[in-house]
């Protein structure tokens, strides 16, 4: 089923996402401080391309601290691609 959902949307659509998240990518990617989020719109850009079976989690085995050394809200997405 999952197969038969993602050529339906690889047909109507997935591939225009695709390759927009490509161009925004290769755009991010110009400057040297944009260079991480293009590598992440790369990610989120095979994910719009083949969607039905994958899925995305909070990374929690990183644990950010502040300056007084007390846990930072969770706020890096890891995409398991």
């Amino acid at each position: 089923m999952r197969i038969l959902a993602n050529l339906i949307w690889l047909i109507l659509g997935g591939v225009i996402i695709a390759i927009m998240y490509l161009i925004g990518s290769i755009i991010l990617m110009i400057t040297i401080v944009g260079i991480p989020f293009g590598i992440l719109t790369l990610k989120m850009g095979t994910l719009a391309l083949w969607p039905f079976g994958r899925d995305s989690r909070v990374q929690a085995d990183n644990i950010q601290r502040g300056p007084l050394m007390i846990p930072l809200p969770e706020s890096r997405i890891k995409f398991r691609i």
